[in-house]
């Protein structure tokens, strides 16, 4: 472990390939370039892991400020150092490992993809798997090792990514998930003599900690340190549980009705498809996910006469060269009908299990399936623990031999609405001789008018089945029965309306200032659940700091209706600067308008009724009442509960909803000066924003369409604009703008930037200031202006300041070492209550900066 210029934890782990490991290898199924970058191993999950090994800028990171480079262009991931094509074992080489990374972390929902997520959030992890030197050159981290991350490095832009540098299959594959392992908080799994315990065991069954050094093991578990001189107790399973949550249960446990019929095609063929044959799992016949220790998987079927041979294999189903890398070791067993025990199998040298029964009476038989450990764990074993993850069931089954005739399809299928938004099916089993008996049913549903498609699979003898959390519209079903012989259709059932209120929720985040210091945008999506932010102080000495916080969160999928109502409910803790939180709103990107404040030491329920045509997206951003007091040095703390927009009744013809873009309220123009307006306008009929008509209420008619401009008159202007629907109806938005005769400050720049550099300490150590002056473009000082910059070339990190009434205040670095001759502070921003920064009028009359950048000598 070590620590960062500022205080951050990471790990190095040393470089690792395999002998042998880059020898050509062949895919169970072609996969294309343009599909390998398209891999998801669960589309829509709460959390998303992104593998990225087609190269990517590094900017705004921890790498960045280590490196003193503000852009490292890094190189895709490569074995014959061509980083402009991608060979074909690269490409398959890429999907294995992503395969390995899907199989650690298949039991929690979280979507490990290869396809760039976009913006980043506090649910996405990155890794990098890369070169240690970018295409200038320049090193992200210069190292020996095989990769490095931080420590709680999940959903920080900052932390992130996590970086790879073997090429190895193996050596990728293990590093990735042990790097993300790092930035979900896990530490070492290691030794008293050793940092990484390479694991134990022979064979299939050769053991090793993810969090170890588990290269080349046919095992890969994470781990809680049961093996003998372990030296971390961490609860892996627990404290990845605590970041991701385990994903829902996939299968029946132990009610023998309730199993999931195994799908079994020519009468005799039990066939399943892995995880790059099948990436995102959307064929989910004969196959399943063991999600903890306590998980049981039921399948059933029903056979004739003759042997049941089923071979049940962990995720190394589909396996290129080298180790299998699985997690999950299989105990199977056949059932009965009444639910006895005919045959198990737990291989002690192998992790699959094989069934092979021969059947002498005919009938339903169950498949059970469980992870479980092996051996002695002190020595060349390992208990259930981890052994968890995918499996697939291949092989044959007897046909049901009693089965000669079509099956019989109900004649009474009814589907009643329960609670508004689910649907339950009823029905009655035929009582069909046995050789006309179904192999099971096949429920098939219709939205809005659309095809019939399959829903789910039951088991033979079936009568219900529950369709529930529907989305609106109209649904019809059909019941398909089958068997060995044919298929045979029930009557549809007429189409069952769904008409509830449509809950939008946060769909994701970002943080200006400020972080998240539990939970994140998807605990105010349950009613259980919340979130908690807390201030940042801009740091310098105490009596000079400043608390702050900028939060935003963005709901999306909001639709219109009779009623759209926004609610957001949140606490706040006393604090002894009697600090408040204010939350405002946008919708579509339009003005910030206010929703509510929540006192320090209270609770709030705010709420908004927004116009319902209202559609898209709205933002709603949380910000402290008091950011620029000095002094007020404490970091308070917000919990957001619930964030949702619900939309009822049908919205009808509703006026379109007109937003003013810009100018903002209020602004203020110079006489003679053009005015650019810029305006939207939402309807059913379509994007009106093109027949926009503008008004002032001291000049009359100003302009049309969605980008007019005018040289108003001197005073005070309403400016609004409107326009109608094809149903005559009006919809308009209205904001002032003053036009003045007296010259007004609007924008500030850097006026000054001096260094000065003193001893500090022992060693030849030395601190570094720099003094920034700040004016508006009238030339007056600015006083409450936040200067910020980042420190580089002899020097890191990022620091800020307040001006005082001279418009002037001082940023310092110290500590510096006596090997650095000089430190360069370049100005990224200055920040404002009523003025905008222009960089481009930053300047220095000493000429000894530009006004952006400034390097200090050392004493």
């Amino acid at each position: 472990m070590r620590v960062s210029p500022r205080g951050d934890l990471f790990f190095e782990d040393p470089a690792f390939e395999a002998d042998g490991d880059l020898d050509e290898i062949v895919p169970p199924a072609e996969i294309s370039e343009a599909n390998v970058f398209l891999l998801h191993s669960k589309p829509g999950a709460a959390n998303i892991l992104y593998l990225d090994f087609d190269g990517h800028d590094v900017t705004g990171t921890v790498w960045n400020d280590n490196a003193g480079v503000s852009v490292l262009n890094m190189r895709p991931y490569s074995t014959d150092s061509d980083y402009a094509n991608f060979s074909t074992s690269e490409i398959d080489r890429i999907a294995e490992s992503w395969r390995r990374v899907a199989e650690d972390f298949a039991p929690f929902d979280i979507d490990v993809t290869t396809e760039d997520p976009g913006a980043s959030g506090s649910n996405v992890g990155h890794i990098l798997v890369t070169q240690k030197q970018d295409a200038s050159g320049d090193y992200i981290y210069n190292c020996s090792c095989g990769g490095v991350a931080y420590y709680n490095g999940f959903g920080s832009s900052y932390l992130s990514p996590g970086l790879v540098f073997n090429t190895s299959l193996t050596g990728v594959a293990e590093a990735a998930s042990h790097e993300f392992g790092h930035n979900l908080n896990l530490n070492h799994d290691g030794t008293s003599g050793s940092s990484y315990y390479s694991g134990h065991g022979s064979g299939a069954v050769s053991w090793g900690p993810i969090m170890g050094a588990s290269y080349n093991r046919n095992v890969t578990q994470f781990s809680k340190g049961e093996y003998s001189g372990a030296n971390n107790q961490q609860d892996d399973l627990a404290i990845i549980a605590g970041e991701l949550s385990y994903r829902v249960d996939d299968h029946e446990d132990s009610i023998l009705g309730l199993a999931t019929p195994l799908l079994i095609t020519g009468g005799t063929n039990v066939v399943s498809f892995g995880r790059v044959s099948d990436p995102s799992a959307t064929d989910l016949a004969n196959r399943g996910i063991i999600e903890d220790r306590n998980d049981f998987d039921l399948f059933s079927m029903n056979v004739g006469t003759g042997t049941i041979n089923l071979t049940i294999s962990p995720a190394h189903l589909e396996n290129y060269t080298g180790s299998y890398s699985s997690n999950l070791d299989i105990e199977a067993r056949l059932l009965d009908e009444f639910g006895n025990v005919v045959q198990t199998s737990s291989p002690d040298t192998d992790t699959s299990a094989t069934i092979n029964y021969n059947v002498t009476i005919a009938g339903a038989y169950y498949l059970e399936i469980n992870g479980v450990g092996r051996g002695a764990v002190l020595s060349d074993g390992y208990t259930d623990y981890a052994s968890v993850g995918e499996f697939f069931i291949n092989g044959t089954v007897p046909p049901d031999t009693v089965i000669t005739d079509p099956p019989v399809a109900p004649a009474d299928l009814t589907a009643t609405l329960v609670n508004d938004v689910n649907i339950e099916l009823n029905w009655t089993d035929p009582a069909s001789p046995a050789e006309a008996d179904e192999d099971g049913y096949r429920v098939r549903r219709s939205v809005d008018g659309g095809p019939f498609v399959l829903r789910a699979t039951l088991a033979r003898d079936s009568n219900f089945f529950a369709d529930n959390n529907l989305a609106n519209g109209d649904y019809a079903y059909q019941l398909e029965v089958f068997n060995s012989v044919d298929t045979a259709l029930s009557p549809q059932t007429a189409p069952i309306s769904i008409d509830a209120p449509s809950v939008a929720v946060a769909t994701s985040e970002a943080t200006t200032s400020g972080s998240i210091l539990s939970g994140s945008y998807v605990s105010t999506q349950n009613a259980s659940g919340s979130e908690t932010l807390v201030e940042q102080h801009s740091g310098g000495k105490p009596q000079n700091r400043r608390s702050y916080l900028d939060h935003t969160w963005t709901v999306t999928g909001v639709v219109p209706g009779a009623t759209v109502d926004l609610e957001v409910r949140a606490s706040a803790p006393s604090n002894s600067e009697n600090e408040d939180f204010d939350f405002t709103y946008s919708v579509n990107n339009g003005p910030w308008l206010d929703l509510g404040t929540v006192p320090g030491g209270g609770t709030a329920i705010m709420s908004a009724s927004l116009p319902p045509s209202t559609s898209g997206s709205v933002r709603i951003k949380v910000v402290d009442s008091d950011p620029n007091t000095v002094g007020n040095k404490n970091t308070d703390t917000v919990s957001v509960q619930e964030i949702s927009i619900t939309s009822g009744g049908d919205a009808g013809n509703q006026p379109p909803f007109v937003t003013i873009v810009a100018p903002a309220d209020g602004t203020l123009v110079m006489l003679g000066e053009e005015t650019f307006f810029e305006g939207t306008a939402d309807d059913e009929d379509g994007d009106l924003k093109g027949s926009l008509t503008w008004t002032s209420d001291l000049v009359g008619p100003i302009g049309n369409g969605a980008n007019p401009s005018a040289v108003l008159t001197l005073g005070t202007h309403t400016v609004t604009a409107s326009v109608d629907d094809s149903a005559a109806q009006t919809g308009d938005d209205s904001i002032t703008v003053t036009v003045s005769d007296t010259p007004q400050s609007t924008t500030m720049a850097i006026s000054d930037l001096d260094g000065a550099s003193a001893p500090a300490g022992r060693g030849g150590k030395w601190q570094a200031t720099v003094s920034a002056t700040v004016l508006d473009n009238l030339g007056n000082p600015v006083s409450g202006a936040t200067v910020s910059g980042s420190w580089s070339s002899g020097a890191s990190g990022s620091g800020s300041c307040l001006t005082d009434a001279s418009g002037s205040c001082d940023i310092s670095k110290g500590g510096l070492k006596s090997n650095a001759s000089s430190a360069r502070f370049t100005v990224t921003g200055i920040s404002h209550a009523s003025l905008s920064y222009n960089s481009s009028a930053n300047d220095d009359p000493d000429t000894d900066s530009d006004g952006t950048v400034i390097t200090v000598a050392a004493p």
